[in-house]
């Protein structure tokens, strides 16, 4: 009697593995698996490849405005400055030729010296770091929106698939 005891002991311990197996697979397949993604290392790489990046190429794009501040700053002036007289007590002054082009171009140096300056004193490193802040703060906000209800579908067995749900932190 003692073997026949010691079989229906195994048979049952087996049959009660087999239903919470088959009671956690049940739940598992309904409920998936809940990935979390922690935004803080990615937040530090996408911040850092963006800086990078800034820092790299800002330099190039300030140097063509540096050449391209003489010409537009002339086109400006030369369009803001088309009538060279003013009214004094009610007399209309107009100005020679001679004058208006010696404004013009003290004007035009003046205004593109105060352009350079500014463009020489801009902090590359600072304005590299203030821009991969913004975007990153954009493109951690545009993924949390993608990534809202995404959900991964992982076949085990065909026929037979697994939800991943992946929500970041």
């Amino acid at each position: 009697m003692p073997m026949k005891s010691a079989g229906y002991f195994v048979a049952g311990l087996l049959f009660g593995l087999f239903l919470e197996a088959s009671l956690l697979f049940v739940w598992v397949e309904r409920e998936g698996i809940r990935v979390v993604l922690e935004t803080d290392p990615l937040r530090e790489a996408i911040q850092a490849q963006i800086e990078g990046e800034v820092a790299q190429r800002l330099p190039q794009i300030l140097a063509e405005v540096r050449q391209q501040v003489p010409e537009k700053v002339a086109a400006q002036v030369d369009k803001e400055l088309g009538e060279t007289s003013f009214t004094l007590y009610g007399v209309r002054v107009e100005l020679p030729p001679s004058a208006t082009e010696g404004v013009r171009r003290k004007l035009k140096e003046e205004i593109t010296k105060e352009f350079q300056r500014e463009l020489d004193e801009l902090d590359v490193t600072a304005m590299a770091q203030s821009w991969a802040k913004e975007a990153t703060v954009a493109v951690e906000s545009l993924l949390r929106q993608e990534m809202a209800d995404w959900v991964v579908s992982w076949e085990l067995f065909p026929g037979l698939s697994l939800p991943v749900f992946v929500d970041m932190r």
